[in-house]
């Protein structure tokens, strides 16, 4: 691998912030966590024993880690699916739920995921932070095959196959051929998720979250040969000299693993290297804005000798479990926190207890020796051997020293730290086990009342592991394989095939972390399913299995979460996942199968009947729309003779008006001329004829209007039946 140039100011900066990390972690992480290890173990050097004295100590650290870590493992790796992702947009509701069971499958089944999780909450509990790192691993394995007396074609066709590289030939065994040392390369990548040693882990001092530190990161040992093996140049590692690893001694020397053999006296390629993969802050393009950069060195922290480095897009591939959260602050608060000075207390009264046990079982005496013949026989007592005395009362000579039996009231205050201890942690053992307490008569209220006191930090406890590890973890692995994953896959999930493709589903899909019903155990979770089903049941009795209240798909899921409370694995298997509309076409099949059989000659008969009452209902139906037609042209003609009758009638009104107009008139000029004694007529129209014909012209124009309206009215009443009628038609 080619080594790219390294910004003049980049490596003193990147020297000076890795090494203020280590110093922090040595100033203020090593000595709580290297005290924590040796508690855990029962290895206390801050409480020395008294020479010739007890040696005891208590494991209260190891008890109380041992009650918490069964509680945690059946919320986070039980049967249920912990994890789920949440749509963030439209149409992501299917990649969501693919999402949740591909996750879920893959880091539970292809990254050991139970083993990933128990070590990190072991971690944390014990040395407050437990600390998992998540990649994508691409690199290039190459498998050595040797292929042997391959003709001319058959090394053509080798050398046109982009996996296979040559790494040595000779001749083959018949003439003509040859054979070949070829290395077969497999380039597919995979999602690694590890739980790494909280001393491997590096962070800034003014961290207060993964995402917000300057400098965080994963130091560890590694050969030269993994070191050439990953691509970089071999006389640059071999030149390198051998990591001493002080700062790590101390935390191998408490978990009881520090290797006595030598990097000296091993071959060099398997000695060991120190080496640095940090994320951190740089502006390398002077653009006055600092870029992530993930840089991978070797060598000591002070100096270290820079391998590669590149821009870096996504977050830091690190997530850690705090047990108690300390606000503003990275570092939490461990269990052992509160255990280990009450430890250190129970382990001096234990001594101190059976050292005054011991005394008071076999107390110093007072002898006189010149009385005694052979002193070794009470030096050295033997069960049922003889002190011979010389002379005088024996019971004098020899003389117990009293000592008085204090260790009744030790065990008193011991009982009170364990009283204060389970105060303090929350926890006891009658939260994880049956003790000999359980068997005393109680009232189940009592006993669920100091159950629920008992679970409730550990219900804290794993709260704080989902909000703050879990969900940034399962965040992180979803870009990751969103990101890498380049092709399909199948699966068998819920005893069926199913196809996932990662490369369209939504990389920012919000992330929700299940830790159970409520506070209580499997036992407590099956109950309350219990009687939510029994409801469910209620409901179905009452409004038949097709009501809208509970729909099946509802009712099977309550037996489903059921079975997967009580810790079985693969629910499917005794309950059947089932859509609302495939129980409707099974309804459907179910009504047309427990229909009686019909007799094939009444079938026939019953369907002729029903061809014969079909046809007479469309003959009905026909003969009415006729009948109906008929009337609408009978209303039709009506209407229009009775039109012509009511213009024929005003025509006659009219001429019968004008002669009665025309006889009063004449009758007027007779009067007139009569009463003027005249007998002839003037010449010209005289102011009586024109009276006349302006009185004529008048009720001609007032008949004409008459006329004119009814005309009108008849029409429209001619349309309005017409309209009418072809309605009824219609």
């Amino acid at each position: 691998m080619k080594k790219r140039k390294i910004p003049e100011d980049f490596s003193a900066s990147f020297a000076a912030m890795l090494q203020d990390a280590i110093q922090f972690d040595r100033d203020e992480r090593e000595q709580n966590r290297v005290r924590a290890l040796e508690y855990l173990r029962g290895y206390m050097t801050d409480t020395p024993h008294e020479p010739g004295k007890s040696q005891a100590t208590t494991s209260e650290l190891g008890d109380v880690v041992g009650w918490i870590m069964p509680g945690l493992i059946r919320i986070f790796a039980g049967a249920g699916q912990v994890v789920e992702y949440q749509p963030t947009k439209p149409a992501d509701e299917e990649q969501a739920d693919q999402a949740s069971d591909y996750v879920s499958h893959v880091f539970a089944n292809e990254c050991d995921g139970y083993k990933v999780l128990y070590q990190s909450f072991h971690d944390a509990l014990v040395t407050r932070n437990g600390v998992v790192k998540y990649w994508w691993d691409d690199t290039v394995l190459g498998k050595h095959e040797t292929l042997q007396n391959l003709s001319e074609d058959q090394l053509v066709l080798l050398a046109q196959d982009d996996t296979i590289n040559v790494v040595g030939h000779s001749e083959g065994d018949t003439p003509g051929t040859i054979t070949i040392k070829i290395q077969r390369i497999e380039r597919e990548g995979s999602l690694k998720v590890e739980a790494i040693p909280p001393e491997d882990f590096i962070i800034s001092r003014r961290a207060r979250s993964e995402a917000d530190s300057p400098l965080v990161g994963h130091r560890s040992l590694m050969t030269r040969s993994d070191l050439v093996k990953m691509g970089f140049d071999k006389d640059l590692i071999y030149g390198l000299p051998v990591s001493d690893a002080i700062d790590r001694e101390t935390s191998d020397i408490a978990r009881g693993r520090l290797d006595s053999l030598a990097d000296e006296n091993v071959v060099e390629a398997l000695q060991t290297l120190e080496t640095f993969e940090c994320y951190t802050y740089h502006d390398m393009d002077d653009d006055g804005i600092a870029e992530m950069i993930k840089v991978f060195a070797v060598g000591d922290s002070s100096h270290p000798e820079i391998l590669d480095w590149e821009e870096w897009a996504d977050e830091a591939p690190f997530a850690s479990f705090v047990p108690g959260i300390v606000p503003h602050s990275w570092q939490g608060r461990s269990v052992a926190d509160d255990v280990m000075d009450y430890q250190r207390i129970s382990t001096t009264l234990m001594r101190q207890t059976l050292d005054n046990l011991y005394l008071s079982n076999q107390p110093q005496r007072y002898a006189d020796v010149s009385r005694i013949v052979d002193p070794d026989e009470l030096l050295s007592p033997v069960a049922g051997g003889v002190v011979r005395v010389k002379s005088g009362d024996p019971r004098t000579a020899i003389v117990d020293q009293a000592l008085p039996f204090t260790a009744a009231a030790s065990l008193e205050v011991m009982r009170f730290i364990q009283q204060v201890l389970q105060a303090r942690t929350g926890t006891s053992q009658s939260a994880a086990v049956i003790d000999e307490g359980a068997l005393v008569p109680t009232t189940a209220t009592e006993k669920q009342i100091e159950h629920d006191a008992s679970f409730s930090r550990v219900e804290l406890i794993a709260r704080n592991f989902a909000e703050i590890g879990m969900k940034r973890l399962f965040r992180g692995i979803l870009r990751l394989i969103v990101k890498n994953q380049d092709r399909p896959r199948t699966l068998m999930l819920r005893g069926k095939w199913v196809d996932f493709d990662p490369r369209a589903w939504n990389a920012e899909m919000g992330v929700t972390i299940n830790v159970g019903l409520g506070t209580g155990t499997k036992e407590r979770d099956v109950a309350m399913l219990r009687a939510i089903g029994a409801e469910q049941d209620k409901i179905v009795a009452q409004l038949g299995p097709d009501n809208p209240i509970v729909t099946p798909s509802m009712y099977v899921k309550t037996r489903l979460d059921m079975v997967s409370a009580a810790g079985v694995q693969n629910p499917e298997q005794y309950f059947k996942s089932i859509e609302d509309t495939e129980f409707r076409q099974f309804l459907d099949w179910k009504s047309k199968q427990q229909q009686p059989a019909v007799d094939p000659l009444k079938q026939a008969t019953i369907e002729l009947q029903a061809e014969k009452n079909k046809m007479d209902f469309q003959l009905g139906v026909m003969q009415i729309e006729h009948k109906k037609e008929e009337m609408a042209v009978k209303s039709e003609i009506e209407n229009k003779r009775s039109a012509e009758e009511i213009l024929r009638s005003d025509a006659e009104m009219r001429q019968e008006a004008e002669r009665d107009s025309r006889d009063r008139l004449a009758d007027i000029i007779e009067n007139m001329q009569a009463n003027a004694g005249q007998s002839v007529a003037p010449e010209g129209p005289s102011l009586l004829d024109q009276m006349k014909a302006a009185k004529i012209e008048q009720e001609m124009r007032h008949a004409e209007e008459m006329h004119a309206v009814k005309l009108k009215a008849a029409e429209s009443s001619v349309a309005e039946s017409s309209t009418e009628s072809n309605g009824e038609s219609q």
